[in-house]
């Protein structure tokens, strides 16, 4: 065989692993589509941005209009605006798309920050196993699946020392979850330039509801938040796929001051490893590292992850997998996070008739163990700093 007919047996092969992506992420948009179109309320969270957009332009509190449903800054309320005017099916349908395509190009993104001997075959198994653990999300219309993808964007905008377009990111972040508070605590004691344009779009932040709204109502929400997220750490519902969700499940519970003061540890924890690892990696492999501990973080330590939160993980997931495989060596590893990103993706469904909180003790649990082994490999083995974005690995 000729050189000109292996390049385009290799071109022909690229192809069809794009092909295969793009069904792989448009298939299940359409099949959600179709749910949405077709009943709406069905199956969704969605009502509790209608209900919250509602409220903030009649000058309603934002905290007792489901509240125990709504815990978003009041920039999210706004936000959704656009989609809350249009008819509910296409508004609905438009967000997922929103989500989802941020969602693609996060993924597309985030393999591309390595050059593999086949990128397309990287995209698709990446994508795949980026795609498999927001199924949940997705039909749900949660913010999570959007979360996950600004994440990886901050993450990737920090990568490149793009400053601004990061602060922006983590702007839009916190409007999504106020639970992006941990990457943005994270990021400065590494990527010391950010302060400056993210101080600069913290203020924005905050100033930005008062456009839309009476300065002593805006004030009001602010206050009815404060108390709201208070109250978080200390919440008892048997509901949440966290480090109490594992604990509650054999007659445990962290409480009060005891489960803050966890909280607190295991972030400090994880602070130390990310700046231990940050004084021996590369780009991207820094950023990647930031992206795998915040969002392992999120899910085993905020005390209200769903076990469709874990969308947030999935591309540290899918990402890390591949790394540990091709560039690391570590099969044992990379199969691990694999079987992590499958059993968290199908094994509450399959498993919910044996056990209906099966996926509030096993997510967290795989999770805790899937945190031990990287910062072993942080603090022990010394990973990510063997390879450079310029020595690519193969797959």
């Amino acid at each position: 065989m000729s050189i000109l007919e292996i390049h385009s047996s290799g071109e022909k092969l690229g192809r069809r692993y794009l092909t295969a992506t793009a069904v792989a992420w448009i298939l299940p948009f359409l099949a959600v589509a179709a749910m949405v179109a077709a009943d709406p309320a069905k199956n969704t969270v969605t009502p509790v941005y209608h209900a919250a957009t509602s409220a903030w332009w009649a000058n309603q509190p934002l905290y007792t209009y489901g509240a125990h449903l709504y815990f978003y800054f009041p920039q999210f309320a706004v936000a959704f605006t656009p989609f809350h005017m249009l008819p509910m099916w296409l508004g609905d349908n438009l967000w997922r798309l929103l989500s989802m395509v941020l969602f693609a190009w996060a993924i597309r993104r985030l393999v591309g920050c390595f050059e593999w001997r086949d990128p397309e075959k990287a995209f698709l198994i990446c994508s795949l196993l980026a795609i498999f653990p927001s199924l949940g999300a997705l039909r749900c219309g949660q913010a999570n699946l959007t979360f996950a993808a600004v994440l990886v964007h901050f993450v990737l905008f920090l990568a490149e020392e793009r400053w601004t377009a990061a602060s922006f990111s983590m702007m839009v972040l916190l409007v999504l979850k106020p639970i992006a508070l941990a990457p943005m605590l994270l990021a400065p004691f590494v990527y010391r330039p950010i302060v400056k344009s993210l101080s600069l779009s913290l203020i924005l932040l905050f100033i930005f509801p008062f456009f839309f709204g009476p300065p002593e109502y805006v004030l009001g929400q602010y206050r009815d938040l404060a108390g709201r997220l208070l109250t978080v750490s200390v919440t008892t519902n048997h509901i949440f796929a966290d480090l109490n969700g594992l604990l509650r499940t054999i007659g445990l519970q962290l409480t009060g001051a005891a489960s803050q003061l966890v909280r607190l540890a295991a972030g400090l924890a994880t602070l130390w490893l990310w700046v231990v690892a940050s004084k021996s990696t590369k780009e991207p492999n820094r950023a990647m590292v930031l992206l795998a501990l915040s969002s392992a973080y999120l899910m085993v330590f905020n005390p209200m992850t769903e076990v469709n939160g874990y969308a947030i993980v999935a591309p540290a997931l899918a990402i890390l997998a591949l790394y540990y495989l091709e560039v690391e060596g570590r099969a044992g590893i990379a199969w691990w996070l694999v079987f992590v990103d499958l059993s968290i993706s199908f094994f509450p469904e399959i498993f919910r008739r044996l056990d209906p909180n099966f996926g509030l003790w096993w997510d967290p649990l795989v999770m805790l163990i899937s945190m031990g082994l990287l910062a072993w490999g942080i603090a022990v083995k010394r990973v990510f700093n063997q390879k450079s974005r310029s020595e690519a690995p193969a797959i």
